[in-house]
């Protein structure tokens, strides 16, 4: 039950996918998540796989190595906050 609002009933099935979109989005216009970005930005995922991974390797990172893309600008931002490439190169 969620205060003023009552039971949600059938609503409530999608609470898990809420929490999720939640997760992925860190701020406003910010995502930790490949494909919300690829979608979000309209580029074509396997150029922007090779355009990140490129970026990621000029800039010292590794693969492992979690970015945050900007999902207006297609920037590619180390944890650092720098910009180390953009999905749309």
């Amino acid at each position: 039950m969620v205060p003023f609002v009552g039971d949600l009933g059938k609503a409530g099935k999608y609470a898990d996918k809420a929490k999720n979109l939640v997760k992925a989005v860190d701020k406003v216009g910010t995502t930790k998540n490949f494909k919300h970005a690829v979608k979000t930005l309209g580029v074509n995922k396997k150029q922007a796989s090779k355009v990140l991974h490129a970026a990621k390797k000029a800039s010292g990172h590794g693969g492992a190595d979690n970015v945050i893309f900007d999902i207006k600008t297609g920037d590619i931002i180390s944890k650092s906050g720098e910009i180390i490439g953009n999905l749309f190169d």
